[in-house]
């Protein structure tokens, strides 16, 4: 008897099973893939719209307006109003630094802080964003400061007689002793402890601080160029 002998038959069918198993998976990875693309496309169909970039001059004029806020600021000026349309920024009147208060910045000459520490001295800011020409796209600053100083009446006396009868007397006494700048009694009803020394009754316009307005205008265009660059 003769035997021959042949290969498992078993062998074949493994090879068969494993590449349909193969070709399946291909296929199944294939059809997530395109699931997956066109279920991104249908999420981004809204069109999306991106922000216009800044001109020339709006960027110039950002960047004086931005830069003017952080120099009033560093200078104690508390802002009132601001108008971007007009390009202004107003500030509420400070009382101007005094010999004592060494860290502030407003009073730029000597002479401010000597009459700062005699009266009561005011200052406020405006400050305008103006081009430079009609048609240019650079922006700058104008700086005006205003000065005054307060009249409010204080109390005088001729002698240490007065000073102590003032406390111990009534509102006749210190209606007497009540007097303004051109050594004139003040009615009691119309004394500075009735109004505000902030009226325009007891101020003087002493005119423009020049001094200030160009440290602050230069320390404004230096800040402007740095965010320009």
């Amino acid at each position: 008897m003769i035997f021959i002998k042949t290969e498992k038959p078993f062998a074949l069918t493994e090879k068969v099973c494993n590449y349909d198993v193969m070709k399946n998976m291909i296929l199944t990875n294939i059809v997530l893939v395109v699931c997956f693309c066109l279920a991104g496309c249908a999420r981004n169909t809204t069109r999306i719209i991106t922000p216009e970039e800044s001109t020339p001059g709006e960027k110039s004029f950002q960047a004086q307006w931005q830069a003017s806020l952080d120099v009033l600021g560093k200078y104690d000026f508390n802002i009132s109003r601001t108008d971007r349309r007009e390009g202004a920024i107003y500030t509420h009147p400070m009382i101007g630094k005094t010999f004592g208060e060494f860290w502030r910045r407003d009073a730029v000459k000597f002479r401010d802080s000597l009459e700062g520490t005699l009266h009561k001295v005011y200052r406020s800011a405006t400050v305008e964003i103006k081009p430079t020409t009609a048609d240019a796209d650079t922006y700058f600053a104008n700086v005006i400061v205003r000065l005054t100083r307060s009249n409010k009446p204080g109390m005088q006396f001729t002698s240490s007689g007065e000073a102590i009868y003032l406390y111990a007397g009534g509102e006749s006494t210190r209606s007497r002793l009540l007097v303004n700048e051109n050594n004139s009694p003040v009615p009691l009803a119309s004394s500075p402890s009735a109004q505000s020394a902030e009226s325009d009754g007891y101020l003087t316009d002493l005119g423009r601080d020049h001094a200030l307005e160009n440290v602050i205008k230069a320390r404004i265009t230096a800040a402007a160029n740095r965010s320009m660059e």
